[in-house]
């Protein structure tokens, strides 16, 4: 991976922004020896703080320290670990359940429950763990870490040729320490392990880079470094004071709950706002994109227009994402019917366009074969339960989507977010929903759901005819909500007010929560459903209706 682009190195720099701290974890911070294992945190200290990032050292000294570190690493943008930490035991707690106390050894002991503990309490979460350690065995320190995981289920890291295990989200790094290097000096190879303290600040920041350097990435990481630079602003703007303007809007409101969803919704356009003054889409402008291009693509594909092809390299592609499809096949063409007498016509674009063009287009800027990446990207244009935190149990709200647990039909929630909320203890409501439909690739479809971790195609109908009605009654605080039994999160009907058609069979069973669509995306679903009931229907001149609408 080359490291000196100018897209790696703008991608550095905004990488650079958004790392404030590095939590490291060692039981020799403070030591006055200075021993091939210790860490001098004094000097880290300085080092950082010139890098402008926080430092936090932390010396743990019992086996109960261990829930504390793993809070604090949850705040850390980056986490470094001794790999031999010798711990105190308390009298209530084992030290190593398979082994003997006589033959207790602390390499690895403590720093493995943390790796694992990390993973565990923040799954899907990008993290980069660095073990910077004064052991001599690196390589196999690796190998540990790795069949330690793997143990545990984690078969998906693999070992890089840099020395470093990673998967789609966490990377897991082996160094030496400074003093490491006069015992390893006539061990070339590992001598290239060694990381000094001058060096740890960049070569942490590269190593995170490596992991963040995308288009996409590189907005997000400039979204949430304008949020973190404006939070105090925000706090300021939404200060105490304005407790009493808001209670009196809440004490005006008819339905008073309302007024939380108010705030709610002020304080996310707030946060939009800092977005738009901040620019963070200029992260993936042309300027940049023609430099990922640079970076990423490096070999000419073929693209096939009827019976002439054109060589798709870095040039051409950078053309297509400036002036569009069209301008770069015309342009393209006209350079090759000099030599080749090839030409496309128009025409032929066109139909290409219609008829190929979405099916295959990404294959074009992907340095890899990819599968599923457009699949995936649109979940984050339309899911919203992405986002989903462990303390959240779902609710049955506009969005919602379910499936019969018996006859595999899923549903749509096409309820109003007003009339989900407020439902009486004793009361039975009905909730409105349209019938969605699991395709296969060749076919039509409306959105991308995911189950059980696979990607599927949902097809809506929205006929209006197909609308059902089943009954709910609220479980907690008005809502209901669903109850994880097997696993899954479920609802329970009271029962369906359907009795014809395929849709509508009688229910048997409970209801799966699937996932959650986005607000916008549901409601514009509503909508037209909505607009297909107040269409009017009438009578007229069948040639005059021809003539209207023949194209």
């Amino acid at each position: 991976m080359a490291t000196n682009s100018n897209f790696f190195n703008s991608s550095k720099e905004i990488a650079n922004k958004y790392i404030q701290n590095i939590l490291f974890v060692d039981d020799e911070i403070f030591s006055l020896d200075k021993t091939d294992n210790s860490l001098d945190g004094n000097e880290l200290i300085n080092i950082f703080s010139k890098a402008k990032k926080l430092c936090a050292l932390n010396q743990p000294r019992y086996q109960g320290d261990l829930e504390n570190i793993i809070e604090l690493a949850k705040k850390a943008d980056i986490t470094v670990l001794d790999w031999k930490i010798d711990i105190e035991q308390n009298s209530h707690e084992s030290i190593n359940e398979e082994e003997d106390e006589e033959e207790y050894d602390p390499r690895g002991v403590f720093t493995l429950k943390l790796i694992q503990k990390i993973m565990n309490e923040q799954p899907n979460c990008l993290k980069l763990i660095m073990v910077y350690t004064g052991e001599t065995n690196l390589e196999a320190i690796l190998d540990k870490i790795k069949k330690t995981l793997e143990h545990k289920g984690c078969n998906d890291f693999e070992k890089s040729t840099e020395n470093t295990l990673s998967n789609s989200s966490i990377k897991i790094i082996v160094r030496g320490k400074p003093y490491l290097a006069s015992t390893l000096k006539h061990n070339a190879n590992l001598k290239e392990w060694i990381v000094t303290y001058e060096c740890l600040p960049d070569f942490l920041l590269t190593e995170f880079t490596k992991m963040t350097e995308g288009l996409i990435s590189n907005v997000v990481l400039n979204a949430i470094t304008s949020i973190r630079s404006n939070s105090s602003k925000l706090l300021n703007i939404y200060n105490k004071s304005m407790d009493p303007a808001f209670l009196a809007h809440r004490a005006l409101l008819p339905i008073m709950d309302e007024a939380s969803e108010l705030l709610k919704e002020s304080i996310s356009t707030s946060i939009r706002a800092i977005f738009d003054y901040e620019e963070i889409e200029s992260m993936c402008n042309i300027e940049h994109i023609n430099n990922w291009i640079d970076d990423k693509i490096s070999e000419q594909k073929i693209l096939n227009i009827g019976n002439n092809s054109i060589n798709i390299g870095g040039n051409e592609l950078k053309i297509w994402q400036k002036k569009g499809f069209e301008v770069m096949c015309q342009e393209t063409s006209n350079k090759a019917s000099h030599n080749q007498n090839q030409n496309i016509s128009k025409t032929q674009i066109d139909k290409y366009i219609e008829n190929s063009l979405v099916d295959n287009i990404s294959y074009y800027f992907s340095p890899i074969q990819m599968e599923d990446i457009d699949e995936l990207f649109s979940t984050l244009t339309h899911h919203k339960s992405n986002y989903m935190v462990p303390s959240y149990t779902p609710t049955l709200s506009l969005g919602s989507v379910i499936k019969e647990e018996k006859s595999k039909n899923y549903w749509l929630c096409i309820q109003q977010r007003c009339d989900c909320v407020r439902i009486r203890d004793d009361e039975e409501r009905r909730f409105l929903f349209l019938p969605l439909k699991k395709v296969e690739k060749t076919k039509k479809f409306t959105f991308i759901g995911i189950e059980n971790n696979l990607l599927i195609r949902l097809l809506l109908n929205d006929k209006t005819y197909n609308v059902r009605t089943i009954k709910f009654k609220s479980t907690l605080n008005g809502k209901v909500v669903s109850v994880m039994s097997n696993g899954k999160y479920t609802f329970t009907p009271v029962y369906s007010s359907c009795e014809h058609s395929s849709y509508n069979s009688e229910i048997d069973g409970n209801f799966i929560w699937i996932m959650d669509i986005k607000d916008s995306h549901a409601q514009r679903i509503a909508n037209n459903f909505a607009a297909k009931l107040a269409r009017v229907g009438l009578d007229e001149s069948e040639w005059l209706r021809r003539k209207r609408e023949k194209k």
